[in-house]
C-alpha cells in the first residue's frame, strides 16, 4: 500500500517510532497519511490474530469526520478489511457534549476520532493520533491530560500539524532537543521536490498573503497568528526573568468572571513587576455569590490594596456583593471608553497597558497563560485604533475564552496608587472575612449607597 506514497509520506509512514511528530506544509496530506499508517496497523495487528485501539484527536467536529470519511475509512476499504462505523455522544465535564465517530472492524479493533479536549484526551488508553495540534484549543491542558495515558508501554503516539507560532504545545515538541522524538519537517518545496503535483508560484500568487505563505508553506514558526498581539518572545522573557525588588507596591487583584459553562473565574495578582510569586486562584461552576466570597477571602488574606472586577454582564453580580460587604472594587466593563487615545475600547487598553509591562515585569512558567496571552488577535479601526479580537471571535475561529490572561489584563485597568503605611495599619486591624456577617451597614436605597467605584 505504502508504494502510491510519495518519498516523504512514505519515509513517515515506514517510521515505527514509538513517539513520532511531523510538521507538514498545507495540502501535503498529512492526515491522508496519518490515517493510513492507522489502517495499515489496525489489519497488520489483526493478521497476527490480535486487534488494535486507535483515538485520532482532531482540531474539531468537522476535521474529526473528514480524518475518518476521507482518510480511515478508505484506506480500510482498500485494504480489505471489513468494518462497521458508529456515531455516539461523548459527555465533557461541563456537561455539554461531543460526537465520537467510531470504526470497528470484524477483528474487534476500534478507532475513534472526536474534537480534541482534556476531556477526550484522558478518556481512552489507546495509541493516539493527534491531526493539527498547534490548532488545538489549550494544547498545554491536552498534553497534560494525554501523556500520561499513551506512558503505558507499548502506546503510540503520532502528531501532526502546520506551524501556528510559537504559543502552543506543538512548537516546544517539534524544537525539543532530545531523543525521545523521531521529528519530520516537510514544507511545500520538499513535497514538490518530492513529485507532488504543485504549482509552487502559482500557489504563492494564490495565497496573496506574504506570513500566510511562510506559515502555511514554508513551515514557519517566527509567524502566528497574522495579526498576533502579543509576541511570543514577550511572554517568553517575562517567564524566564529574575524577579525585581517590589518592595512598597501596591498588591492588585484582577477578577475575571465566567460567563459560560466551560468557562473559568480567575483571580490573577501582581505586585508592580511581580505576577509570579503569588498563584492564580481559579474557579469553576461558581455563582455570582459564591465567587464574591472568594474574591473577599483573598482581598482579607492577602491584603490586597486594589481590585479590578469584570463588572461586564454577569460580574455585575459580583461587584454589587462586594460591596454589600463593604469592600470597594473597581467596576470594569471591557467594552468601556478607553484612556488610552490608540485603543478602542477598555479591554484593548488593558491588554496594550500588559503588553508594554511585559518588557520589564516577571510571569510564571505556565503554558496555558502563555498560549492564552499568545493567540488573541488584532485589529486597526477606520479611525487607526487597535481592537483586540472579541471573545466570541475567537471562539468562532475555535480558540477558548482567554480567562487567565485576561484576569491578569484586569490589573492593568486603572493606576493604583503606592501602599500607604497606615493603609497597612488598617489592613493588620481589619477582622477576618466572615461570610456569615450581617452587619455590613449596606442600604443600596441610601444616597450614594453603591459603597464603591463605578
Amino acid at each position: 500500500m505504502s508504494a502510491i506514497l510519495y518519498p516523504y509520506q512514505r519515509k513517515w509512514i515506514d517510521d515505527r517510532s514509538r513517539f513520532k511528530i511531523g510538521m507538514f506544509a498545507r495540502q501535503t496530506g498529512k492526515t491522508f497519511t496519518t490515517t493510513l499508517e492507522i489502517g495499515e496497523d489496525v489489519v497488520e495487528c489483526e493478521l497476527q490474530g490480535g486487534r488494535t485501539r486507535w483515538v485520532i484527536l482532531s482540531r474539531g467536529e468537522r476535521q474529526a469526520r473528514e480524518a475518518m470519511d476521507e482518510g480511515l475509512k478508505l484506506h480500510l476499504k482498500a485494504l480489505g478489511a471489513g468494518f462497521d462505523a458508529f456515531e455516539s455522544d461523548f459527555r465533557l465535564s461541563d456537561k455539554t457534549t461531543v460526537k465520537a465517530l467510531e470504526v470497528i472492524t470484524k477483528g474487534g479493533s476500534r478507532v475513534t476520532a472526536l474534537p480534541a479536549n482534556p476531556d477526550t484526551a484522558r478518556g481512552f488508553s489507546a495509541n493516539v493520533f493527534l491531526d493539527e495540534f498547534a490548532f488545538h484549543q489549550d494544547s498545554a491542558e491536552i498534553w497534560k491530560a494525554l501523556f500520561p495515558v499513551v506512558s503505558k508501554p507499548g502506546l503510540k503516539l503520532r502528531i501532526t500539524s502546520t506551524p501556528n507560532g510559537k504559543g502552543n504545545k506543538f512548537y516546544s515538541l517539534m524544537t525539543g532537543s532530545d531523543t525521545t522524538w523521531s521529528r519530520h519537517e516537510v514544507d511545500i518545496y520538499k513535497a514538490v521536490a518530492d513529485g507532488l503535483p504543485r504549482d509552487i508560484e502559482e500557489l504563492r500568487a494564490g495565497i496573496d498573503d506574504e506570513l500566510a505563505w511562510a506559515q502555511e508553506y514554508e513551515c514557519s514558526f517566527e509567524v502566528s497568528a497574522f495579526n498576533q498581539f502579543m509576541a511570543h518572545v514577550l511572554v517568553e522573557d517575562a517567564m524566564r526573568r529574575p524577579l525585581p525588588e517590589v518592595n512598597g507596591q501596591p498588591l492588585i487583584m484582577g477578577v475575571d468572571v465566567a460567563r459560560f459553562g466551560g468557562d473559568r473565574s480567575v483571580l490573577r495578582f501582581r505586585r508592580g513587576l511581580d505576577a509570579r510569586t503569588i498563584p492564580p486562584r481559579v474557579f469553576h461552576g461558581l455563582d455570582t455569590m459564591q465567587l464574591a466570597d472568594q474574591v473577599a477571602r483573598a482581598w482579607t488574606e492577602l491584603a490586597v490594596d486594589a481590585a479590578m472586577v469584570d463588572g461586564t454582564g454577569v460580574g455585575g453580580g459580583v461587584v454589587d456583593r462586594l460591596r454589600q460587604l463593604n469592600f470597594d472594587p473597581f467596576d470594569v466593563s471591557f467594552g468601556g471608553k478607553s484612556a488610552r487615545p490608540d485603543a478602542r475600547d477598555k479591554a484593548t487598553e488593558m491588554w496594550m497597558n500588559l503588553r508594554d509591562w511585559l518588557a520589564t515585569g516577571c510571569l510564571p512558567v505556565n503554558g496555558v497563560l502563555s498560549e492564552e496571552l499568545t493567540t488573541r488577535q488584532y485589529r486597526y479601526t477606520p479611525d487607526q485604533k487597535t481592537a483586540l479580537e472579541s471573545k466570541d471571535a475567537m471562539r468562532r475561529r475555535g480558540v477558548k475564552s482567554p480567562d487567565d490572561a485576561d484576569a491578569l489584563a484586569l490589573t492593568f485597568a486603572h493606576p493604583v496608587a503606592p501602599r500607604d503605611p497606615m493603609r497597612e495599619l488598617l489592613e493588620m486591624l481589619r477582622p477576618p472575612y466572615d461570610p456569615l456577617r450581617t452587619d455590613f451597614g449596606y442600604d443600596p436605597l441610601a444616597p450614594g449607597g453603591h459603597g464603591g467605584r463605578k
